[in-house]
């Protein structure tokens, strides 16, 4: 065998790298990038190696194109795309300031059209032809006057095994954290606790073995009512619902009031009040669950 940068022939294997050889190094992009989105308050990890980071901020994808047709002098008249130029030529302006086209499509297949820099209207880039199927919906992706990236992002670049462990444990300590932070939000917002109102007008708790009065919002935005009361006026609030746990409409329910019907109405104000068939002896507050939709 031969022996890597030298002259001759060695008949035993090399125990030692040729003095001044330098490996080769392999660079090369996947076929299917690995996606990885910035949040606020992270970061990217880089690989060794070169690293590609691709901007989206300011890149408008397939809108829908305003297409403009110029007065015919001789022939058929230039369609325009983005023509910032005073008068009619407005009908064709895009959403934003154009810095570059990208791509001009019909019926999503990629369209020949003569492009010119943004210096030429105020709007920015423009886009002309006289080939225009009116039929056809014609759609553009280009780059937006907008400052890139609005939010700014870091990378690290774990130098060894020994930091790339390292940096691997603290990621997963954060993820750990972040899980724990969203079980414990769901947890509360699936068993929501009873709140007690602030009775009014007199009205107080039966008492004895009966439930208290209370309220809460379930996950799905229903709101339940509880408790027995007693002794208040008709026709005035018994307590108040807080914003968040109100009706969009008055909504008015049959209650159990002293072993006859009562009735019940909740306002969208968030008034419960008690309205009529009561004696003073005890009045029910179960009714159904309404959607809370203020």
């Amino acid at each position: 065998m031969q022996r890597v940068g030298a002259p001759n022939f060695t008949q035993s294997v090399p125990q030692q790298s040729y003095a001044g050889y330098t490996p080769y190094q392999l660079v090369y992009q996947l076929a299917t990038p690995t996606v990885e989105p910035i949040v606020p308050e992270g970061q990217l990890s880089f690989v060794e190696g070169d690293n590609q980071v691709e901007v989206g901020t300011g890149v408008i994808i397939r809108e829908k194109a305003k297409l403009y047709q110029e007065l015919p002098v001789s022939g058929v008249g230039r369609w325009n795309i983005n023509n910032g130029s005073p008068g009619e030529y407005q009908a064709s302006l895009l959403n934003y300031r154009v810095d570059r086209f990208i791509g001009i499509y019909r019926n999503s297949q990629c369209d020949s059209w003569t492009l010119f820099p943004n210096t030429v209207t105020p709007a920015g880039a423009l886009a002309q032809s006289y080939n225009v199927d009116t039929a056809a919906a014609y759609t553009v992706s280009y780059l937006a006057f907008m400052s890139s990236p609005v939010v700014p992002f870091t990378g690290s670049y774990a130098a060894n095994e020994k930091t790339l462990l390292a940096d691997l444990v603290d990621s997963v300590q954060q993820n750990t954290a972040r899980v724990s932070v969203l079980e414990n939000k769901k947890a509360d917002k699936d068993n929501p606790a009873w709140i007690t109102p602030i009775l009014l007008n007199a009205w107080i708790n039966y008492g004895a073995n009966d439930d208290t009065a209370g309220f809460l919002k379930d996950s799905q935005g229903y709101v339940h009512i509880k408790g027995t009361i007693k002794l208040g006026a008709l026709n005035v609030p018994v307590f108040t619902l807080p914003v968040g746990y109100r009706p969009k409409s008055t909504l008015r329910f049959t209650i159990n009031a002293t072993n006859k019907f009562g009735a019940m109405r909740i306002g969208v104000d968030g008034a419960v009040i008690m309205e009529t068939g009561v004696d003073g002896t005890y009045v029910s507050l179960q009714i159904p669950p309404f959607l809370a939709e203020q």
